[in-house]
């Protein structure tokens, strides 16, 4: 990957220096292997906390329905089911607004490289160079 993307960048920068320039630089705000900004991992790791938790919530309460029959607990583990349903909830919609984060600063990255290489281009072109 390293390899690629520095042979990628070599002939970019040979064929137009200036667009080559420009497209190198729109890697500078995301360096390679950063999948996620700090927060994200905080907040995914939240999540498979809070998604562990019902799951394992909901698999003693099915296994041990009888016992939880017996000594009347239906109210008392729905209650607890809530709570850690509701955790999950919040902490999906954290991991979800980050991604959305993510997303839309990486896509105004590319998208003002690309701009940017367009722009370059269009003087080029003008220029008659």
């Amino acid at each position: 990957m390293v390899l690629s993307f520095l042979s990628i960048t070599l002939v970019l920068l040979w064929l137009d220096l200036g667009i080559g320039a420009v497209a190198t630089a729109s890697f500078v705000p995301s360096p390679p292997g950063a999948a996620l900004p700090p927060p994200g991992g905080r907040v995914y790791g939240e999540r498979s906390t809070a998604i562990a938790g019902v799951i394992v919530k909901f698999a003693e309460t099915m296994n041990g329905i009888r016992p939880v029959r017996a000594f009347r607990r239906e109210k008392t583990n729905d209650a607890e089911f809530g709570t850690l349903n509701r955790r999950h909830e919040r902490s999906n919609g954290d991991a979800l607004l980050e991604m959305a984060r993510y997303v839309v600063g990486s896509r105004l990255v590319a998208n003002t490289a690309v701009a940017g290489m367009c722009l370059w281009g269009a003087y080029r072109v003008a220029e008659g160079s």
